[in-house]
């Protein structure tokens, strides 16, 4: 699968976590309750989001059997 498109997936899955969220609890709840889960969440789609980013990098400069053994990684 192209890296792009996957990343795009990724994007889309975090903006609908987002919204959905915002939608459970309404939108003057999340202003009551601050922002920081938000904000948390945020951080973390974006660290995954960029650690998949850096293995597939790694898997499409690495040699042969380097690249079967990141894809081993990234399946489980």
């Amino acid at each position: 699968m192209n890296p792009k498109i996957l990343l795009i997936k990724l994007a889309n899955i975090q903006i609908n976590l987002i919204n959905r969220f915002c939608q459970f609890i309404g939108y003057f709840d999340l202003l009551r309750l601050g922002s920081v889960f938000l904000n948390s969440l945020t951080l973390l789609m974006n660290r995954l989001l960029f650690q998949l980013l850096i293995r597939i990098k790694d898997q499409q400069s690495a040699t042969p059997s380097q690249a079967q053994m990141l894809r081993g990684n990234i399946r489980q």
